[in-house]
């Protein structure tokens, strides 16, 4: 049986299943997930709508993949690098995650003037 690769992606903190499809349209699970976290997404929705709660980001790895080999998990994010004791915990942050299995990807903050702006990432 001949099978043509596709990824199938839901918009939840950018889950992407890796999946085959054979050529008579039957979709075949291959039990393997690639995580995407965008970070400044994830921190800023948490903060508008559940300012009292925190993620447990090991045991969101574990929800997401739902059962799935995680072929990686990438986290991206940014660093103040101006405020040096936020950058010291946003560094920590990154180690802890680093530990917990994600692939972590992190740039400075941009600034124009005094204002911050997103890091400016563009991945495909």
């Amino acid at each position: 049986m001949k099978t043509k690769r596709l990824c199938l992606c839901r918009n939840l903190l950018g889950l992407s299943i890796d999946t085959s499809i054979n050529l008579d349209g039957d979709v075949i699970s291959m039990n393997k997930a690639m995580i995407f976290i965008d970070g400044s997404n994830v921190y800023h929705g948490m903060r508008r709508f559940f300012p009292n709660h925190s993620i447990d980001y090991a045991k969101l790895l574990s929800y997401l993949s739902n059962g799935r080999y995680v072929v990686r998990a990438y986290y991206y994010g940014s660093l103040d690098t101006r405020s040096p004791n936020v950058c010291k915990h946003q560094e920590a942050f990154v180690k802890f995650l680093q530990h917990t299995g994600y692939e972590v990807d992190v740039k400075p903050l941009r600034y124009d003037h005094q204002t911050r702006r997103e890091k400016g990432l563009m991945f495909l």
